[in-house]
Parts: C-alpha cells; structure tokens; sequence
C-alpha cells in the first residue's frame, strides 16, 4: 500500500499504522493529488477508506447548499461544513488553508469537510 500511494505524482511521504488502520500522507506542495485519488488507490489495495484529517488551500464559494470548499489545483469540491469556526463567508473568493476531517465515503451523500479552523496567508 505504502509504495502504491508514494507512486502517486505529488506524494511526498506516506506512513502506514496497521495496528490502526491508518496512513498518514503528506503531499508535496502544489500539487494535484486528490482526495478522491488516495481512496482509489486504497480500495484498489483491498482496503476501505476511513475518514480523513486534511490540510488543504483553497476557497470558499456560496452555492444552493452552503458554503463549498474549491481545492486549489484540483476539481475536487466539498460541502463545508463551519459550525466550529463560524460562518464561512466571510472567506469567500480568499484563498485560505483549511484544517478539518472529511468523513469516510458514503456512496449517497456528495463530500463534506467540517472544518475545524481556517488560515488566511497574513495567518501562516
């Protein structure tokens, strides 16, 4: 699994728990690996993915649903979730970093983050 995911362009470590089920990835940065990716390459090993703690760039947008979180460099969207960090407009159109956990994959409900802080670049 460990050399499987450290294939993917973008991929910069990868440590595996078995005690725990859990792999910590750090990814290089500007890159274009996605969420979606690292599940693949988890399900394809006979695994399933489990939730996942992310720190990731990006913006917010407003749609019929909420507030949604745009990753930088990617297509990869997901509902945003902010009721720890309050409203989530107030990003809008800034690019920010995020902090959250995205829940395991549920093949009836579309990506979500709750995200658990927020950084702007003036911040890091």
């Amino acid at each position: 699994m460990s050399v499987a995911l450290q294939d993917l362009d973008g991929v910069a470590e990868v440590e595996l728990s078995l005690n725990d089920g859990s792999a910590r990835i750090v990814l290089e940065p500007e890159n274009t690996v996605t969420l979606a990716d690292l599940r693949t390459v988890v399900r394809k090993r006979g695994f399933t993915p489990k939730e996942a703690r992310v720190t990731a760039s990006g913006t917010f947008t407003r749609s019929a649903g909420g507030a949604v979180f745009q990753v930088l460099g990617t297509d990869e969207a997901f509902i945003a979730d902010g009721a720890t960090v309050g409203p989530l407009d107030r990003y809008a159109g800034r690019v920010v970093t995020v902090e959250g956990l995205v829940p395991a994959p549920d093949a009836e409900t579309r990506d979500r983050i709750e995200v658990e802080k927020v950084r702007e670049p003036s911040d890091v």
